[in-house]
């Protein structure tokens, strides 16, 4: 499998083997500074909207997400190296998984990323002397689609994802922050990741977006997105008709299956511990809540927990019981 390489001096090549090895399909560096100010300021403006619904966390530590070499984030930093992975949906495991958005079909891939971002990690303490790291994989106060832009590893797309060429948006990133004091990457003149510079005047994503949750902007209204809706903890009630639009208990693959820069080669995705949720979604709401709890351990399933994956599944029932209805 090709691997595509963004921003990357002479002194960092050693990285390209050490990125194939680990599954990564896109690797690029840049200097550790603080973001561009037109990105941060746009990324400002939409947490501190309405748009951004319940998801706090995201309005916190704003100074360290506009700059990673905080004391926050890595104090000295130099470097950041960002990764792009591929994933794709396992067809081997049962059908009930098929309610399930591809990248948490399967362990959680956090943990699989993080274990081979850390190999890499210590290769490169290996290669530069007196370095240390830290390691991200969609946590801490990082902008990892800045940062893969900035790196060179892909271009922003309209559904908000990171287009890597010859792969697609159907990656998952991650990021090692280095002090790495002897050797840092030049400043590069970036690839100030002119947005959708890949779309042209393709817009099937948001086209398939089945509750218009994205904008044209590339920015989401997340109170519609069904990822949003089924996979975050929220208190308030989705109205109906984006109840109603719902088909899987965990996530959405809409936008990103949609967009015709997708090639899926190979997947970072490794089968869960326990394959056999239920047999069905009707078997899978009468589950004692404890019991499923535990059979989506070590899944990305686990941080939304059971009770609300029963109460999307019941959601999802009552969809398909009424679109039979209306088909008679």
């Amino acid at each position: 499998m090709s691997i595509h390489i963004g921003n990357l001096p002479s002194d960092w090549r050693c990285i390209v083997q050490m990125a194939e090895d680990a599954g990564a399909v896109a690797v690029g560096v840049a200097r550790a500074s603080a973001v561009p100010d037109h990105i941060f300021q746009r990324y400002v403006s939409w947490v501190q909207s309405n748009a951004s619904a319940e998801m706090t966390y995201l309005r916190k530590n704003l100074p360290e997400r506009r700059d990673p070499t905080s004391c926050g984030v890595v104090q000295f930093a130099t470097t950041v190296v960002s990764l792009a992975f591929p994933y794709a949906r396992n067809n081997t495991l049962p059908p009930i998984w098929t309610f399930v958005s591809d990248h948490a079909a399967g362990r959680d891939y956090h943990k699989t990323i993080r274990q081979r971002l850390k190999q890499i990690a210590n290769q490169l303490s290996i290669h530069f002397s007196n370095t240390s790291s830290r390691i991200f994989v969609d946590s801490g106060p990082v902008m990892e689609r800045t940062w893969a832009t900035l790196c060179g590893v892909g271009t922003p797309g309209r559904n908000g994802m990171i287009i890597v060429p010859g792969f697609g948006p159907q990656v998952l990133l991650g990021e090692i922050i280095l002090a790495t004091p002897k050797i840092a990457p030049p400043a590069m003149e970036i690839a100030t990741g002119e947005p959708f510079a890949n779309c042209h005047d393709c817009n099937r994503c948001i086209e398939s977006c089945p509750t218009h949750a994205l904008r044209a902007d590339g920015t989401i209204n997340v109170r519609k997105c069904l990822s949003y809706i089924t996979i975050e903890k929220q208190s308030f009630i989705p109205p109906s008709d984006v109840l109603n639009k719902i088909e899987k208990i965990f996530g959405c693959d809409k936008c990103v299956s949609a967009c015709p820069h997708n090639r899926p080669l190979g997947s970072i995705i490794e089968p869960p511990s326990t394959e056999n949720l239920a047999a069905s979604l009707e078997e899978l709401i009468n589950l004692p809540s404890q019991t499923l709890q535990t059979r989506i351990q070590g899944t990305c399933l686990f941080r939304t927990g059971a009770e609300q994956i029963q109460r999307t599944a019941r959601q999802i029932l009552k969809n398909i019981a009424s679109k039979q209805e209306n088909t008679r």
